[in-house]
């Protein structure tokens, strides 16, 4: 779809486990840092805490901790298990 709509290097990376995301995401920034448009679309799951962005990988498992300062948000850790 990316393609016929003009975009000339479009890659697709699937069920991609957590300690794999980072590196084609580092990667995409670099290589279109001085590009007039780029695009991610990512189909799994994502999260914004504090306004940062998170990903989350394919078969990660969320678990929230309370912290002191905060008790009714809780941080949230991502962990590669099957």
């Amino acid at each position: 779809m990316l393609k016929i709509a003009g975009f000339d290097d479009v890659e697709e990376k699937l069920g991609l486990p957590a300690d794999e995301v980072r590196k084609p995401v580092r990667e995409f920034g670099s290589k279109n840092q001085d590009a007039d448009v780029a695009v991610i679309y990512y189909a799994e799951h994502g999260i914004e805490l504090d306004g940062i962005n998170y990903l989350i990988p394919v078969k990660a498992r969320v678990r929230y901790a309370h912290r002191p300062a905060a008790p009714d948000r809780g941080d949230c850790q991502a962990s590669e298990k099957a």
